[in-house]
């Protein structure tokens, strides 16, 4: 799994079975606390279950597009 803060990742052609790609958007600082409390997310706590997804991080919410999905799906976290 890839994380990054580059928003040009996020792209549904980025989707590939092998690995996944995490986008962490917000504070800076505040990235590190992000990514754990993102592993932590019974969705997408194995590298298995993030494999063929690129997934952005904003601070309401979890959106991604991923791998056969035809349209971007999300999951609110506070």
């Amino acid at each position: 799994t890839l994380f990054t803060r580059d928003l040009g990742f996020f792209h549904k052609r980025r989707c590939h079975r092998n690995h996944g790609i995490v986008i962490v958007t917000g504070a800076p600082l505040d990235s590190a606390a992000t990514i754990r409390r993102f592993l932590r997310h019974p969705r997408f706590a194995t590298v298995a279950m993030r494999a063929g997804r690129v997934v952005k991080l904003t601070p309401s919410a979890i959106v991604w597009y991923e791998l056969g999905q035809p349209r971007q799906r999300s999951v609110p976290w506070h």
